[in-house]
């Protein structure tokens, strides 16, 4: 997705030096693409939502939220290095995020980390409250590490899980 003419102009008034109109340009343009992604996202259209929140990114900067829900898509494209590599950044800005710490614990569990992915869970879980969705991927982590044969933490007991990177 290539950017409109708004921003092309905005771009154009930051470079002769008209600053705060291209600010206002920019600002528009940037709400504009971040609902079309966000609506895009809600559609499983997950491509052309991680195309609009690169160009937000690009545009704004690096945002935790826009990070996260860029993470989202391309976890949902299979494209799980630049999905951890969004978590990362977005981690970096807001390390107790707790969306974030799901959606880098949902790509590494994908990737067969299994120990990390339940780190990350259970950062999640402690930033996130009650949120149940937290719990739930946690627990079927879990299930997925024993049915892997992967071991994990007895079926008895309670585990402590690391919260270190």
């Amino acid at each position: 997705m290539k950017p409109g003419f708004g921003v092309w102009v905005a771009r154009c008034l930051r470079l002769v030096g008209a600053r705060g109109l291209a600010a206002r340009l920019l600002t528009g343009a940037v709400a504009g693409l971040n609902a079309r992604a966000e609506r895009w996202l809600a559609q499983g259209r997950f491509a052309e939502a991680a195309a609009c929140y690169e160009l937000v990114r690009e545009l704004a900067g690096p945002d935790p939220v826009v990070l996260g829900n860029l993470a989202a898509c391309y976890r949902e494209c299979g494209r799980y290095a630049q999905a951890l590599s969004c978590c990362r950044l977005g981690l970096s800005l807001a390390p107790d995020d707790p969306v974030l710490h799901n959606n880098m614990a949902l790509c590494l569990e994908e990737s067969g980390h299994f120990e990390l992915a339940l780190e990350h869970y259970a950062r999640a879980m402690a930033a996130g409250g009650a949120n149940p969705v937290f719990a739930m991927n946690h627990a079927a982590c879990l299930a997925r590490m024993r049915a892997d044969g992967s071991g994990g933490p007895p079926e008895t007991g309670a585990r402590e899980v690391p919260l270190a990177m």
